[in-house]
């Protein structure tokens, strides 16, 4: 299911290794409206959820957050509360929302994020690159922009955005409404050709080749040497099957297995395989196979390498493949607004590398028995 590309915004940029030359552009995908309508639709007034907490302990919460004194006793209005036998949900309006210092807003967001019942704080837009490049060819309007300017905050190194009621409850139009939902879905990716080097052409063969495992590639990228005069291929024609098939789109409901869809994990330890296997969307076996398949390494840095963020207590948070340089293979979360992608190592880092997630941990696929 293919997803919507805008046009790129960054300079191209290039990198040279036994692979090759790659010189990458960035674009930005949105979700089509095919999967927008398999959504569910955000609230349309903004709300914070604080399970299991007293109005009188939210209350605190916010004084020492710093918010100002007039906010937090208009938050406490008999109208601006409900489910106080569950937890205290905080009914906001949108002047209040803009009134937050930016202080203010990271401390209170951090801790709506730790509540997955606040679905757009635990998992926010994620924006690893610049603001403006990001909104620069987004749909939303010139008012839409300016909101979402002003309510940005920070998870990790990572600029993130919450606010997508506040966009709703805001818009003036239809389309302002499918700008906002699409926003929730923005995403950017890389898009990269594969200069072919003068000389030493054996060691771009045998990367791509990876050990035998993607011996397709190797041979296309053969014949193209010896029987052309081309000095430049598409990235995506150097791929394993997989890889090349999904890159750029979205997983469909015919994807899901046992009720759920593609991860990470899935996408990372089916990366060589021509039919992917449906038991790794299981967590346990994910972890039975990957030590039973692959070899723990200093460095990621062939093609098919794992790259694994992971907790203290040695949890696999995100996983994602090494293509070439430092691109990575990667689909940032199950959920069917996810898209397969090409990004850098530091972009996935800046959304995964936070809080307990503090190691990276490298593996590569064991040599096949002869």
């Amino acid at each position: 299911m293919a997803g919507l590309a805008a046009e790129g915004t960054a300079k191209s940029d290039s990198l040279t290794g036994p692979w090759g030359t790659l010189v990458t552009r960035t674009v930005y995908l949105e979700a089509p409206q095919s999967v927008l309508d398999l959504c569910k639709r955000p609230d349309q007034v903004p709300l914070w959820i604080f399970p299991n907490r007293t109005s009188r302990e939210v209350g605190e919460f916010l004084v020492k957050a710093g918010v100002q004194k007039d906010l937090c006793d208009a938050f406490f209005r008999q109208e601006a509360l409900k489910n106080e036998t569950v937890g205290t949900t905080v009914i906001l309006n949108p002047g209040q929302l803009l009134a937050l210092s930016a202080e203010s807003r990271q401390v209170v967001y951090s801790e709506l994020a730790r509540f997955p019942e606040n679905h757009f704080h635990a998992n926010p837009v994620f924006i690893p690159g610049k603001v403006e490049d990001w909104i620069e060819r987004s749909r939303l309007t010139l008012p839409q922009r300016d909101l979402f300017r002003r309510t940005l905050w920070r998870r990790g190194d990572c600029t993130v955005f919450s606010d997508v009621s506040l966009l709703i409850n805001q818009a003036t139009s239809n389309a302002e409404i499918v700008a906002a939902l699409a926003a929730t879905t923005r995403v950017p990716t890389l898009m990269v050709s594969v200069q072919l080097p003068p000389s030493d052409r054996a060691a771009m063969l045998d990367y791509w080749r990876a050990g035998g495992r993607n011996q397709d590639a190797h041979d296309f990228l053969l014949n193209v040497l010896e029987q052309s005069d081309l000095n430049t291929v598409d990235l995506i024609h150097l791929l394993p099957s997989l890889c090349r098939d999904a890159l750029y789109t979205y997983p469909s409901l015919a994807d899901a297995a046992g009720g759920q869809l593609p991860d990470c994990q899935w996408t990372s330890l089916n990366f060589f395989q021509a039919r992917p296997a449906p038991y790794y969307l299981d967590g346990r076996s994910t972890f039975l196979e990957l030590a039973a398949t692959h070899r723990e390494i200093a460095k990621a840095d062939r093609l098919g390498d794992l790259i694994c963020f992971t907790s203290a207590d040695g949890r696999i948070v995100h996983s994602c493949v090494r293509i070439a340089g430092d691109l990575v293979f990667t689909k940032n979360g199950r959920n069917i607004t996810a898209p397969w992608l090409l990004q850098r190592d530091a972009d996935v880092a800046a959304i995964y590398l936070q809080g307990e997630v503090d190691h990276v941990r490298y593996f590569r696929l064991k040599p096949v028995d002869n």
